[in-house]
């Protein structure tokens, strides 16, 4: 028996489900008249409750159905507000029996409250519903009530990694972050280092800075390492926090380029060390670990078989993820824990996605929770849908997904040291190329969700070169093929908007563009490369060999900066960084 689906959507809307016969007898009947024996509709119920907290994807409700006495053809009609509704369909599951199906709308979309809607369903001989069967029409309320979200009470820092260093002619030594926490659970926090170079602000309210000052005067040239453990000073159910602090020291002069050159850097992808001067380099299935200062590769991985196609790191600098292949045994997200620059797991483990081989995926920490989002993988169960999975990073579970959000292959991603998330597309010419910023959120059962803001509709200069977000996520900076000025998106807490307040014209387009953790930034353009200060004006320019080609969407090119924001790598060469 074959139906055909019609919809319109508007304030209410109305699917018509046609059904060519409920028939107990095929062939019978002239609509009901004449005598033919009155068909009956039932709907088991006449209420649904649905319930969810915000971040909670929940499962549709469905109710059976039937028509009684059936002679001739039946049309069913379904008719539903939408204020909590996503979807309501009746469908066939006999030749005299239905179901309808509802599905309600996805927590994130709305607003804590209580949802009410009604279903009509009608059961008619023809196809205007002039005349209806018996037992029509039914109504089924329902109500959906939407909690809000209420992760536990956390502390969060700012920043999570922080990287100081003092080398001839230059040193970082001081940096601030800010300690927040969102439910107003505790009046403020208290804070202690576990290393004796490393002093600290030992308490503060919340909102306030955390100071974290680097004393080198009493150590040897040599690389060290430090915690910073953050407590609640008012309630022991705030869990805590650390910052992890990386320390450099040494008394030669920095190299001027790697010792031991990659060669082309095509295809290569390359991330900073949040806490270690360190810049690592996937190529193929290696894996290189190479030093801001010294020039030295000091480490060296190599994955079976397949090629690592997209690289990220967690915000503590303790874990390298390497994303390789896309398909076979060998394929999934290899953990590297940089503390022994080893392999130490793989994901996704039993949960597998089926990911993508032009996937990037990123890395952020939400209500304490370390995550990886994938721009681009296949679930592994409905069909192959194309999903952009948000996943524990530790266990490599399915935690929540970017619902409203679509990437695709060219759909470049970057995470701000905020934790923030923006994409933007790139490779294409002659069309609307979107930019979204992505702010990641959790409920009290662990499940992340996402706010997404999109730029508004406009079509920018053709093919994107590259991205960069500032470090706390207000803005991001674009560079187009075909356009010699920066285009600039600023978020002022509820939308992305391109703004004319650009930085300033670099004389052509910029093949790469990136911040330093200070909100300084540095483009290339040819042979020229830029660092401008905080206010927009130009602080510093070298002109050189050209640093190589453009990155693809942030994760491959060849300009990183090291995390204390002394040095800057560019096609195997080092230029040293002035102080803001």
């Amino acid at each position: 028996m074959a139906s055909t689906i019609r919809t319109a959507r508007g304030l209410r809307v109305s699917i018509l489900l046609l059904v060519a016969a409920f028939l107990g007898a095929c062939g019978g009947g002239g609509g009901g008249g004449s005598g033919a024996p009155e068909a009956t509709l039932t709907v088991a119920g006449s209420n649904l409750v649905f319930e969810a907290e915000i971040g909670d994807e929940i499962p549709s409700q469905s109710i059976p159905g039937s028509l009684t006495g059936v002679q001739s053809p039946v049309t069913v009609f379904i008719e539903y507000t939408d204020q909590g509704i996503d979807t309501s369909v009746f469908s066939t599951t006999g030749e005299t029996t239905g179901e309808l199906t509802v599905t309600p709308k996805y927590s994130a979309w709305l607003s804590p409250g209580v949802y009410t809607d009604t279903i009509t369903v009608r059961a008619c001989y023809d196809a205007a519903c002039s005349r209806q069967t018996a037992g029509s029409p039914r109504q089924v309320n329902v109500t959906y009530t939407v909690r809000p979200a209420a992760p536990a009470p956390f502390l969060e820092a700012s920043e999570r990694g922080i990287a100081f260093a003092a080398v001839p002619g230059a040193q970082r030594l001081s940096h601030s972050v800010t300690i927040s926490e969102a439910t107003g659970t505790s009046p403020g926090w208290v804070a202690s280092s576990d290393a004796a170079w490393l002093s600290v602000t030992p308490s503060g309210s919340i909102g306030e800075a955390l100071m974290l000052s680097a004393d080198p005067s009493t150590l040897e040239d040599g690389a060290y390492l430090a915690t910073v453990t953050v407590r609640s000073n008012g309630s022991t159910a705030v869990s805590g926090e650390t910052v992890r602090v990386g320390f450099f020291k040494s008394s030669a002069a920095p190299a001027a380029q790697l010792a031991e050159p990659l060669g082309t850097f095509g295809g290569a992808r390359l991330v900073s060390d949040p806490i270690r001067p360190l810049v690592y380099v996937a190529y193929g299935s290696t894996i290189a670990a190479q030093h801001f200062h010294t020039g030295v590769r000091v480490g060296t991985i190599t994955l079976p078989s397949v090629a690592v196609t997209s690289l990220t790191i967690s915000d503590d600098g303790r874990t390298l993820f390497a994303m390789k292949g896309a398909s076979g045994s060998d394929a999934g997200i290899a953990i590297i824990d940089l503390d022994t620059f080893q392999v130490s797991g793989q994901l996704p483990g039993s949960n597998a996605l089926y990911l993508r081989r032009a996937g990037h995926m990123v890395f952020s920490r939400v209500a304490g929770q370390p995550v990886l989002v994938l721009n681009q993988a296949n679930e592994p169960s409905g069909g192959g849908q194309i999903i952009t999975p948000i996943l524990n990073a530790e266990s490599g579970a399915l935690v929540g997904r970017v619902i409203g959000f679509h990437a695709w292959a060219y759909t470049a991603f970057e995470t701000a040291r905020s934790g923030v998330i923006y994409s933007a597309d790139m490779g294409i010419t002659g069309g609307f190329l979107s930019t979204s910023r992505i702010q990641l959120r959790a409920n009290s059962s662990n499940r992340v969700y996402a706010s997404v803001t999109q730029t508004p509709a406009e079509t920018p200069p053709s093919s994107l070169l590259d991205f960069a977000p500032h470090p706390n996520g207000s803005k991001v900076i674009h560079s187009y093929y075909n356009g010699m000025n920066f285009k600039q998106a600023v978020f002022n807490g509820t939308s992305l908007a391109w703004t004319d307040g650009g930085p300033p014209n670099p004389a052509m387009a910029s093949t790469d563009l990136e911040f330093l953790t200070d909100g300084r930034y540095v483009t290339v353009s040819g042979d020229t490369l830029r660092l401008y200060a905080l206010d927009g004006t130009e602080q510093f320019q070298w002109v050189g060999p050209a640093f190589g080609t453009s990155p693809f969407g942030g994760q491959a090119g060849s300009l990183r900066i090291s995390s204390d924001g002394l040095r800057l790598l560019g096609n195997g060469m080092f230029v040293g960084l002035p102080p803001p």
